[in-house]
């Protein structure tokens, strides 16, 4: 299904059968939403880690570079995460599920990942 805003994000995983969506965060053009609480586990693979932090990026395919209307706001959100989380390590889906076409949105998160490590 086609959503573009966080709401039609979060009615689509209720819909599904959700107690409510998936990811923890959604960054639109109209920014950052908070969907569930950092601490609570995310709709992800059951065996991967319950820890990690979820966040969505609607209207962006990752195949090209990211518009800067949405780098600004996801930078914010990843510095605010990596100093709350020091430790944690900043993944791409594509990469994660190795799927090809998506360097320039890996290479952003790769690039992040060498700022934010202390």
């Amino acid at each position: 299904s086609n959503v573009s805003t966080a709401r039609e994000l979060d009615t689509d995983f209720r819909r599904k059968g959700f107690l409510c969506c998936g990811y923890h965060y959604v960054l639109t053009g109209a920014g950052v939403s908070v969907m569930r609480h950092p601490a609570s586990i995310g709709a992800g693979d059951p065996d991967y880690d319950p820890t990690a932090v979820y966040i969505a990026i609607l209207n962006y395919d990752g195949k090209s570079p990211l518009p800067q209307q949405l780098e600004g706001p996801l930078v914010s959100l990843l510095n605010e995460l990596s100093a709350q989380y020091p430790g944690a390590e900043i993944l791409s889906a594509p990469s994660l599920m190795k799927l090809e076409g998506y360097e320039p949105f890996n290479s952003f998160i790769e690039e992040r990942n060498g700022k934010t490590r202390k």
